[in-house]
């Protein structure tokens, strides 16, 4: 046995002859092969006594548990590299029960909230929504609990110091050992910068168009990638008596 196993039976051992009966008769120990690897076991002990009671001798039956030790740690390494991966993300990944109640999150999420883990598991996910399309979240929240696929939605929630942010959230829903959804992962992306380009780019879009439609010439795009009239101001009407719509989209001169 190894030394830590060989003290903690003298410890028992010598608690047992000063009357302290052990809460159980099971304890796990390590013991020495011939190879010099150490095994693992459960060793169950119980004291057999002469006629006067006195202890005589002890008997045990040890059972290998070499193999339930190497699936525990094989269990364990996976945990581990679970939670550097989930921690990794720079997504935002939460796991929520199916009431809605937060269970488990990443770093990003504990970072963005400004909430320790166990503060986090006191909340719902709805504590943090700040959008308008609240029903549309809780069917789609609702599928998935019964196991169906759902779209990616898009919402609005507010970061720990209040600040809203907009989120594509994208959820998939986890299977207990009896078959029926347990829990639901969700992924949620900060797409705020994207909508502001968004945005943005249709902001400049309507302007081009509100300037060249003002200007007394005919303005038009031709695209030489694939061959066609892309668009051409209302002029075109005006001066030739073509109406723009007729033609966009056709290939060769045009007019």
């Amino acid at each position: 046995a190894t030394p830590a196993t060989v003290a903690l039976a003298e410890e028992r051992s010598r608690r047992f002859l000063a009357g302290d009966k052990p809460t159980t008769s099971l304890f796990e120990a390590e013991l020495i092969r011939q190879d010099g690897t150490t095994g693992h076991v459960e060793a169950r002990t119980r004291a057999i006594r002469d006629a006067a009671g006195v202890v005589i001798r002890y008997q045990g039956i040890y059972r290998d548990l070499t193999e339930r030790v190497h699936m525990q740690e094989a269990l364990r390494a996976s945990q581990e590299r679970y939670q550097l991966l989930f921690d990794a993300c720079p997504d935002l990944l939460y796991v929520t029960d199916t009431t809605g109640r937060l269970l488990q999150a990443n770093a990003e999420v504990l970072r963005r909230t400004g909430l320790s883990a166990d503060a986090l598991r006191q909340k719902t996910f709805l504590d943090f929504f700040a959008g308008e399309n609240r029903d549309e979240l809780l069917r789609g929240f609702a599928a998935l609990t019964r196991g169906e696929r759902v779209r990616p939605i898009e919402i609005t929630a507010k970061n720990g110091a209040g600040q809203i942010r907009t989120f594509e959230i994208k959820g998939m829903p986890l299977v207990g050992k009896e078959g029926t959804v347990s829990e639901i992962l969700s992924v949620a992306r900060d797409i705020t910068a994207r909508k502001a380009v968004e945005q943005a780019v249709r902001e400049s879009e309507a302007l081009r168009v509100r300037i060249t439609e003002a200007m007394p010439d005919i303005v038009y795009l031709y695209d030489l990638t694939h061959p066609c009239l892309r668009w051409v101001n209302q002029q075109l009407l005006t001066i030739l008596g073509h109406a723009p719509e007729k033609l966009q989209g056709q290939v060769g001169p045009l007019f």
